[in-house]
């Protein structure tokens, strides 16, 4: 008898065992599968943000390298003055950009009179520094037949647009010495023929004028010579004296 009690002992100890491991097992499963999913989920966040955080970054690159890029290649351009006088009807100073052409300074200026040598003037001369031009008139052309021919001619003062419209091989600015100025009460006719713009027509007038009627008393009185305005004067005024 109690042989037979004591196995049936041994028998619910062992059951008891069994169940409880078996109870501690669930638990245990029950406890690690949250957390694996929860370690899953956690993992796609990581992955995503990194993603996300990838795009931004991709992102801010681009656009800082467009800004470097407009940075290095919008390179500001400066305006100057030029002066324009002679065979237009607004004469003065004007601020254009570098490149501008002469047309559009011309247009600037209100546009060529009724007496402007329109097929003597090189309107697609590209402009790349301050500078003082006189556009030619008809009479320009007549009283200075050698200058019809030539490109771009520039003295101390001025400039002259002459010519067909080909671009000169050196870009047709040729420098000069600065001369002496010519006292217009003394001076020859080839003498006066070396300021800008007169010609022969225009220094007989102006010996005429100092021979027949009185002698020029200041630079201005040449402005009484006939063909010679403000704007021939402001041509020449700087190469003439009394």
């Amino acid at each position: 008898m109690k042989g037979t009690n004591t196995k049936r002992i041994l028998l619910v100890i062992v059951l008891s065992l069994f169940v409880i491991a078996s109870v501690i097992r669930m638990l245990t499963v029950l406890y690690q599968e949250p957390m694996a999913i929860e370690t899953l989920l956690s993992s796609e966040d990581v992955i995503e943000e990194t993603s996300m955080r990838t795009d931004v970054d991709i992102a801010t690159s681009e656009a800082s390298d467009k800004v470097l890029a407009t940075e290095l290649y919008e390179i500001p351009i400066n305006d100057f003055p030029v002066y324009i006088c002679g065979s237009v009807l607004v004469p003065g100073v004007y601020e254009i950009s570098r490149g501008t052409y002469v047309y559009q300074l011309i247009e600037m200026a209100g546009g060529l009179n009724e007496n402007a040598a329109v097929n003597h003037i090189n309107q697609v001369y590209s402009l790349v520094e301050p500078i003082s031009i006189y556009i030619p008139s008809e009479d320009d052309v007549q009283d200075n037949p050698d200058m019809t021919d030539t490109l771009l001619v520039r003295s101390d003062v001025d400039t002259y647009i002459w010519g067909s419209g080909e671009e000169p091989r050196d870009g047709g600015i040729t420098e000069e010495p600065l001369p002496t100025k010519v006292n217009i009460n003394t001076a020859g006719r080839d003498e006066l023929m070396t300021l800008s713009g007169v010609g022969l027509v225009t220094a007989d007038a102006i010996i005429n004028y100092r021979d027949s009627i009185a002698p020029f008393t200041c630079i201005e009185d040449i402005m009484n010579v006939p063909g010679i305005k403000t704007a021939r004067f402001e041509a020449i005024k700087q190469q003439i004296t009394v």
